[in-house]
């Protein structure tokens, strides 16, 4: 692979973050003589940065410049030639976005060829995994977004942040894989729900490593209705489908503002995904051992599992990260909110049982993912939950109107390339 391109790609994206949401010190690229707008140098040799900064101060001078002209102050040349300049500065910048994502997608491209050469070159199952984990490690898809304190939406359009600051939203790398999914029929809390099933992840994708905070949801939805109001809470009193509006609208900023390469969307995890991120590696109840007590996570105290350790019950959300995380660095897999999957269900009763239905639960698949039924999935308990539903294994088929206070989500990144 080559390197220097990909440090070439990912500085690239570094640039364009830092110089996006810049604040420049440096005086204006422009002067307004004779009814005429100067710049000081061609925009073309201006970088994004500076072409934004421009484009903030020109807008302004329209405003400025329209009332004037309300009061007869100006003149009606002097308005044309700034709202002029206004649209060219706007061509401009979305010219130079193009180019920088129209970069990084042949660099992309580019980088996976080099990828899958170097793996067809060795019959190791081992160093093709070295030399997989090692892309995955340069790319580099941990990022700080940053994202504007008060973004307005409006027909699910975005519009110009008014405040920046960063939000921590941290994005494991999880490779390749399979795992038995499900639990065996002598573990304790086991169900009809959970057979024991061998199940492939034969796609790279990254997770968040913490549930969707409310603070974080506030930033791209413009809104919080939870329950248990607090920033740094994850947000709860969410369906499904607007957990999964939220990714498409983060999928459209953050391409839209060249953070992501293109061909990456945010979504919701597959059941398949969010167990195999659960258990990282163990086949144990959860990923912690065999037993469970609300001192490792946050659900009712007063019922672990398999544990003589009575813990606190804090009846309600704990702020993201509170407790100890996984081996692969996931926090609250188990309890403080279930967590939506992007699997459909159905629910059959049989006598006192709701039997979950998919048509993906079965052995030997690969990268499983149901869309038919009427109920979806969610994972991994919550604070009002028994230690039992708090296992790795554990999941429930609810309607996706549903919004319980014990409810949230967190998200997966996934490339989305035809020839992948």
């Amino acid at each position: 692979m080559n390197f220097k391109r990909l440090a070439k790609r990912t500085s690239l994206l570094a640039i364009l973050i830092i110089t996006q949401f810049s604040v420049f010190s440096a005086e204006k690229l422009y002067v307004i003589e004779n009814d005429t707008v100067k710049f000081s140098k061609p925009m073309r040799e201006m970088t994004i940065g500076e072409i934004k900064e421009t484009l903030s101060h020109i807008s302004k001078e329209v405003k400025i410049v329209n009332k004037q002209l309300l009061r007869g102050e100006a003149n009606p040349t002097l308005l044309s030639n700034v709202m002029r300049a206004e649209l060219k500065l706007k061509a401009q910048t979305k010219k130079l976005k193009s180019t920088i994502e129209e970069e990084n997608a042949r660099a992309l491209d580019m980088d996976l060829r080099d990828v899958r050469q170097k793996m067809s070159q060795t019959r190791s199952k081992e160093d093709k995994f070295n030399i997989w984990a090692a892309f995955l490690a340069d790319l580099k898809l941990n990022l700080e977004l940053p994202i504007g304190s008060h973004i307005a939406w409006y027909k699910g359009e975005v519009r110009e942040p008014i405040l920046m600051k960063k939000i921590d939203f941290n994005l494991i790398p999880i490779a390749p894989g399979s795992f038995q999914m499900g639990s065996p029929n002598w573990e304790e809390g086991h169900t009809k729900n959970e057979i024991l099933h061998r199940v492939k992840i034969t796609k790279f994708f990254w997770i968040s490593s913490k549930e969707v905070t409310q603070d974080l949801y506030k930033e791209v939805m413009g809104q919080n209705y939870s329950n248990f109001i607090s920033g740094q809470n994850p947000v709860d009193s969410i369906s499904y489908k607007e957990a999964l509006l939220f990714c498409n609208r983060l999928t459209a900023y953050t391409i839209a503002k060249g953070y992501l390469p293109i061909g990456y969307k945010f979504d919701l995890p597959t059941e398949a995904e969010w167990e195999y991120a659960c258990r990282a590696g163990t086949s144990t109840a959860t990923a912690f051992g065999n037993s469970l007590n609300s001192i490792q996570a946050n659900f009712n105290g007063n019922s672990p599992y398999r544990s003589r350790t009575l813990g606190p019950s804090l009846k309600r959300t704990a702020p993201v990260g509170s407790y100890k995380p996984n081996a692969w660095g996931l926090y609250d897999m188990h309890g403080n909110v279930w967590e939506w999957c992007k699997d459909a269900a159905n629910i059959k009763h049989e006598r006192r049982f709701k039997k979950i239905v998919t048509d993906t639960y079965i052995n030997g698949a690969s990268d499983p993912l149901s869309l038919i039924g009427k109920q979806n999935i969610i994972r991994g308990g919550s604070w009002v939950s028994l230690g039992t539903q708090c296992r790795s294994a554990s999941r429930k088929a609810i309607d996706p109107e549903s919004r319980d206070i014990n409810i949230g989500f967190r998200v997966v990144l996934r490339p989305q390339l035809s020839d992948f």
